[in-house]
């Protein structure tokens, strides 16, 4: 066999000279790019982001629920909305650059059916009417906002990066107790309740706290005397 021809069949069987540095470096760059662009590896880890299905520069904290019901699932019980730094046209600017920054926490209770099947008995730890269930929280915040998370686990430690797409599911650890009652959605909304703070002299350039939960409604805004307490029905609340 000629030297040349030993040569090229070394090639061959060589990837070719610089071509395999120059598929390392491809590969490495993929990977890289997976790894510092992309939700791929958080999704892997269990992180939970999703875009949200409205502009986050005008977003309505109550008109978005069903939204946000739909990725915590179906039969979630609502349990509390609080929105922090909502306008007076009723809608938040999720992209703001001030900080505190707007954010939206809407907090949930899943019965996990079945139970683990080291679920203690009554008597054990377990009272009755107790079953088994899940705290969900759901934030929404300015999407493409990078987070950092550090996870320990027995012996071993992760930590990666990954991009809000505008709303955060985290679910909590499952445990033991009593089911609360769905609050329902909101009946009054957000502008209507900024309406009633205007007419008790709350300026049309602040922002304010609005919170939902079983208790009804609760609108303030910090440094002014405007706050004010309503029912689920939308009746001012007596203490």
């Amino acid at each position: 066999m000629s030297r040349d021809k030993a040569t090229k069949i070394g090639k061959a069987a060589g990837c070719g000279g610089c071509g395999c540095g120059a598929l390392f470096i491809m590969l490495l760059g993929g990977f890289l790019y997976i790894a510092l662009f992309t939700n791929t590896f958080a999704r892997m880890m269990g992180e939970e982001t999703y875009p949200l299905a409205s502009d986050p520069k005008e977003f309505d904290p109550f008109a978005a629920l069903d939204d946000v019901r739909k990725r915590v699932g179906g039969q979630a019980i609502l349990v509390s909305i609080e929105a922090d730094f909502v306008r007076s046209d009723g809608t938040m600017d999720l992209t703001a650059t001030y900080s505190p920054a707007p954010r939206v926490t809407y907090t949930f209770v899943v019965q996990l059916d079945p139970p683990p099947v080291d679920a203690p008995p009554i008597g054990a730890g377990r009272a009755p009417g107790d079953v088994w269930l899940q705290q969900v929280s759901v934030v929404c915040y300015e999407p493409g906002q990078r987070r950092s998370v550090t996870r320990i686990s027995g012996g071993s430690r992760s930590q990666y990066t990954y991009t809000n797409e505008g709303m955060d599911v985290d679910r909590g650890s499952p445990r033991m107790g009593k089911l609360p009652a769905d609050i329902g959605a909101p009946k009054v909304s957000t502008a209507n309740l900024w309406s009633s703070a205007m007419a008790k002299g709350a300026p049309r350039d602040a922002v304010s706290r609005i919170s939902f939960s079983k208790d009804g409604y609760e609108f303030s805004v910090t440094g002014l005397k405007v706050g004010f307490e309503l029912d689920r029905e939308g009746k001012p609340r007596t203490r």
